[in-house]
């Protein structure tokens, strides 16, 4: 599960940053985490 996550992290991060830093740095916290 660690590792399908860490996978598509990095991917929609770049995709996050673009859109919505601010919810970023929320998901990001939650997901290391977990």
């Amino acid at each position: 599960m660690r590792n399908v996550k860490v996978l598509v992290h990095p991917k929609r991060i770049k995709t996050i940053v673009a859109e919505k830093p601010n919810s970023l740095k929320s998901t990001r916290v939650p997901k290391i985490e977990n």
